[in-house]
């Protein structure tokens, strides 16, 4: 191998061995972004599930029977509180499904580069494996040119 090819071949391996490195980084950020996200939405059915028994508590104290305005009012607070966080954590969920998507897009850009590296450096390898194989063929070359050489001044009188 020609030094100059032998560089270039390092330096492709360099690059391909950072796409890897950048490649796994970005996986585990997608698995982050996932778990993260899968956090949120249960937290939002968590929330609606515990939000949906507390309303049928409170409807129910309040059936049936003669209650005050303040009472009324004051239920309908904590019911208006709770589709305040409902929409709330929501928002956390959208918020999480634009981070998957995010890192969903930059671990496919990582996936490319790490192929078009992988392929740089394949072709480097074919150049070297080429050029070795010229080498040899020269060598064998030269040394069956020799060997005729060396016959031929064998073979005539001195």
């Amino acid at each position: 191998m020609t030094p100059m090819l032998q560089r270039l071949a390092d330096l492709r391996r360099r690059r391909a061995d950072r796409a890897v490195e950048v490649l796994a980084l970005k996986t585990q950020e997608l698995r982050r972004a996932e778990r993260l996200g899968d956090e949120a939405e249960r937290a939002v059915d968590a929330h609606v599930d515990a939000t949906r028994v507390r309303e049928q508590l409170l409807r129910a104290d309040l059936a049936g029977r003669t209650v005050r305005p303040s009472a009324v009012l004051a239920v309908a607070a904590e019911l208006d509180a709770a589709a305040i966080e409902t929409v709330r954590r929501r928002e956390a969920v959208a918020r999480a499904e634009a981070e998957i998507a995010a890192c969903r897009s930059a671990r496919a850009q990582s996936v490319q580069e790490f192929q078009a590296r992988e392929r740089a450096r394949d072709k480097i390898d074919f150049a070297n494996r080429e050029e070795t194989t010229r080498q040899a063929r020269r060598d064998e070359a030269l040394r069956e040119s020799e060997g005729d050489d060396a016959l031929k001044h064998a073979g005539r009188p001195s």
